[in-house]
């Protein structure tokens, strides 16, 4: 944690300021192990910005799931989740991870639930393009990419990140 303070609060000093800035992304994927490590850099990360900038939201974004406990939310106002569709595990369409919009419902209703009942807001990151052309060499259109949107949006997903979309529209 020491090592990586003082380049958080330089961080968290220069974009406070920026008025286009709209929140901090806290640990990826906290819920993967190794869990207790991540979980404490998640805490350690939202007790170094917080107190800096607390007008800004700070971010969760979990691989899925979300484990059971309030440990596992408390260092974010936003939860999000990263489910990964692959159409090219199945291409006829007979596996739920080859269906990227029944796959995103289903964690999008998820998430919501968690959201409510831990009074979070509920972001999503719809799958962009290819992750990796060694595991992944079928990427997705953009047919799959605006239904993963619109259904993370209908079950009321506030925001969407996305971290590959270059190439993809």
């Amino acid at each position: 944690y020491e090592a990586g303070e003082s380049k958080a609060i330089e961080e968290t000093k220069y974009l406070r300021e920026r008025r286009n800035f709209i929140g901090y992304y806290n640990i990826d994927e906290p819920n993967l192990p190794p869990r207790d490590f991540r979980l404490a850099n998640a805490e350690w990360y939202w007790k170094t910005v917080t107190p800096l900038d607390p007008y800004r939201p700070v971010m969760l974004l979990f691989a899925k799931h979300i484990p059971e406990g309030e440990q596992w939310t408390r260092w974010g106002g936003i939860l999000g989740y990263d489910v990964y569709p692959s159409p090219h595990k199945d291409p006829s369409g007979g596996s739920f991870e080859s269906e990227p919009g029944w796959m995103t419902l289903y964690y999008a209703y998820d998430l919501r639930e968690r959201c409510r009942q831990d009074n979070k807001v509920m972001w999503f990151v719809p799958a962009g393009n290819l992750f990796n052309p060694l595991k992944h060499p079928v990427g997705l259109g953009s047919a799959h990419i605006l239904c993963q949107a619109y259904a993370a949006i209908i079950y009321g997903a506030r925001g969407l990140l996305y971290f590959a979309l270059p190439n993809i529209l």
